[in-house]
C-alpha cells in the first residue's frame, strides 16, 4: 500500500520525500500514513484507507469549491472594480463637462456684462450729442397749435404814397450821421406782416425743409449779458432762455441771420405762389412812420412807430428785463403793425451804405453789412427810433435779431 500524505491525503510514492501535490515534507513519520508502520490489521488498514480517501475526496471537493469561490470572488471584485472605474471615468467626464459648462457660463456672463456696458456707453454718447436739442424737444411738446391754421401769416395792406425818408433837420439831435439827408420818396403799395415772424412760423418752415440756421452751423450765437455781447455755444432759434416762454408761437423767432430770413421768404413764396421778401429800407421806414397818415393828418412823424412815448409801443432795455417779449402786447401804429419799434431787430433787404447825397466818410462800408431796423429789447431809446440804422453781417445773428416779411404787388 502506498503511503498517504497527511496534509492533502494524496497517495505518494514510498521513496518520495515531499508530496508531489502540496509539497509537504514526508520524511517525518506524521506526514504520511502507512498501515504496516502503524501496526494496524489488514481490515483496519482498509478502513483507514477508505476513510482517508473519503476525507481526501471531501477535502478535495471543498478545496475545489474554495478555489471556485475565490475565482468567483475575484471575478466579482474585478467586475465591480471595472464598473467603479467606468463610473469614476464617467464622473470625471461629467466633472470636466461641468467645469467646461461653468467656464462657458462664466464667459457668457462676462460677455453679457461687457455688452450692457457698451450699450450704456453708446446711450450716454448719443445723449451727449443730442443734449443741445433737449430744450427744443420740450418746445415741440408745447407747440400745441394748429400749424395748418397758422400757415397763413397775417398781413396788413399798406397803400402807396409819398413820405420823408431819413432824418430832417428838426430831428437832428436824435439822429446819427448815416440817417441824413432827408429825402421825399414815392413808394408803391405792398403788404407787410402784422407781427414779427414767430417761432411757430419758423418751426413750420423747419419741419418742411429741415433747414439749419447759420447759428446752428457755427455752433454758437451772440447773447447780450446786460453789459456786453457774449458768444454762447449751442445757442440758436431752438433755445429758450426765458422759462416763462410757454406759448412759443406768441414770441418772435430770434438768432436769425439775414441768410436765414431770406431762406424763409423763398420757402413761403413757393408755398403760397406769391412774391414774399424782406422789406427794403424804404418800405420798412414808410410802414414804421404810418404810411401817409402823418401827411394826411398834417402832423409831424412820431419818433417811434405809433407814438412819441416809447413805453406805449416798444420793448426796450428799461422795460423788458433783458428778455424778448410776446408779440402784440404793446400798442400798434397807425397801420395796425405791432412791435415795429423794439423787441427784436428786423432785417431789411439792403446792403448798408450811405444815402445818396451823404458825404460822411465813416459809413462807406461797401457790401459787407446788411441793414437791420427797429431796435430790440436790449437797446436804448436812441436805437429804437423810426430812422435808426444798424449794420450787421448777413451770416451773423444774436438774441435780438428777427425779421418780418413783405408781399410785393
Amino acid at each position: 500500500m502506498k503511503p498517504i500524505c497527511e496534509n492533502c491525503f494524496n497517495n505518494v510514492p514510498p521513496s518520495a520525500k515531499f508530496c508531489p501535490k502540496c509539497g509537504a515534507d514526508l520524511t517525518e513519520e506524521t506526514d504520511y500514513l502507512s498501515s504496516s508502520s502503524r501496526g494496524f490489521s489488514q481490515t483496519e488498514s482498509t478502513d483507514i484507507r477508505y476513510n482517508s480517501e473519503k476525507n481526501f475526496a471531501e477535502t478535495k471537493s471543498n478545496t475545489k469549491g474554495r478555489k471556485n469561490l475565490q475565482r468567483t470572488s475575484r471575478h466579482i471584485d474585478k467586475r465591480r472594480n471595472q464598473r467603479l472605474g467606468k463610473s469614476n471615468n464617467k464622473i470625471t467626464r461629467n466633472n470636466r463637462n461641468l467645469g467646461s459648462a461653468y467656464k462657458k457660463t462664466s464667459f457668457s456672463g462676462v460677455m453679457i456684462f461687457v455688452i450692457i456696458i457698451f450699450i450704456v456707453f453708446i446711450v450716454i454718447i448719443i445723449g451727449s450729442l443730442f443734449i443741445k436739442y433737449d430744450s427744443y424737444d420740450k418746445e415741440r411738446e408745447s407747440f400745441d397749435i394748429n400749424l395748418a391754421a397758422h400757415y397763413v401769416i397775417p398781413m396788413i395792406f399798406i397803400e402807396g404814397g409819398e413820405f420823408d425818408f431819413g432824418c430832417n433837420n428838426e430831428e437832428s439831435g436824435n439822429c446819427f450821421d448815416d440817417q441824413f439827408p432827408k429825402k421825399t420818396i414815392s413808394i408803391e403799395k405792398f403788404y407787410m406782416s402784422q407781427f414779427e415772424i414767430s417761432k411757430a412760423d419758423f418751426y413750420e418752415f423747419y419741419l418742411e425743409t429741415d433747414y439749419i440756421t447759420d447759428s446752428e452751423r457755427r455752433g454758437w450765437s451772440y447773447y447780450w449779458s446786460g453789459y456786453e455781447w457774449e458768444k454762447e455755444t449751442d445757442l440758436s432759434w431752438h433755445s429758450v432762455r426765458d422759462e416763462n416762454q410757454q406759448n412759443h408761437n406768441e414770441y418772435p423767432v430770434t438768432h436769425i441771420s439775414w441768410n436765414d430770413a431770406k431762406a424763409f421768404c423763398e420757402w413761403y413764396s413757393e408755398k403760397t405762389g406769391h412774391n414774399y421778401d424782406l422789406p427794403t429800407e424804404v418800405q420798412w421806414e414808410y410802414a414804421a412812420k404810418g404810411g401817409v397818415s402823418a401827411k394826411i393828418n398834417n402832423r409831424p412823424y412820431y419818433k417811434y412807430s405809433g407814438s412819441d412815448s416809447i413805453d406805449d409801443v416798444a420793448w426796450h432795455w428799461a422795460n423788458s428785463s433783458n428778455e424778448v417779449q410776446k408779440s402784440g402786447i404793446k400798442n400798434p401804429n397807425e397801420l395796425g403793425l405791432f412791435d415795429m419799434s423794439g423787441n427784436v431787430w428786423e432785417w431789411c433787404q439792403d446792403w448798408y451804405q450811405a444815402y445818396p447825397g451823404n458825404v460822411t466818410e465813416n459809413i462807406s462800408y461797401g457790401s459787407i453789412y446788411k441793414v437791420a431796423r427797429g431796435g430790440s429789447f436790449q437797446n436804448s431809446e436812441q436805437r429804437i427810433t423810426n430812422t435808426y440804422r444798424a449794420r450787421i453781417q448777413p451770416d451773423d445773428a444774436h438774441s435780438g435779431t428777427g425779421f418780418r416779411i413783405v408781399r410785393n404787388l
